[in-house]
């Protein structure tokens, strides 16, 4: 599944991001004072989306290929469900190669109490996430 658009939210970069950015057809929002901070900059995109749910992806991160389209038939399935999220590989480059930090998830006993163990620990890596836009903007981002 590809996404129906793609917004880079650019916090200060001084480098040819937006040429890149516009030669694959993306939307460029760029904040030249720099202080958008993640949170910000994913606020700021999902303003300026046109679509029913929204992804977030950082710089120094990867989709699976099948990603979006087993996010959004989660999201689907759950009418009621704010938003859908998978798990993430955390890996770091070494010397000699990548090696696995682990899986960003939520542990099997915090399912028992979701909502509670998310506020305790966020369990929901950034890139894994799809979220109903309309409902996140009404909620403050």
């Amino acid at each position: 599944m590809q996404p129906a658009e793609v917004i880079v939210a650019d916090d200060g970069s001084t480098d040819d991001t937006e040429r890149v950015v516009r030669e694959f057809g993306a939307c460029h929002l760029h904040n030249p004072r720099g202080d958008w901070r993640p949170s910000g900059g994913r606020n700021a995109g999902m303003r300026a989306a046109g679509t029913t749910y929204v992804a977030f992806i950082d710089s120094d991160d990867l989709y699976h290929p099948r990603a979006l389209e087993r996010l959004h038939a989660a999201i689907a399935a759950q009418k009621d469900a704010p938003f859908a999220f998978g798990r993430g590989l955390a890996a770091r480059l070494t010397p000699s190669g990548w090696e696995s930090d682990g899986v960003i998830a939520p542990r099997d006993w915090e399912l028992e109490d979701f909502l509670c163990s998310l506020y305790a620990r966020n369990s929901i890596p950034s890139g894994g996430g799809l979220v109903r836009r309309e409902l996140a903007l009404t909620l403050g981002g």
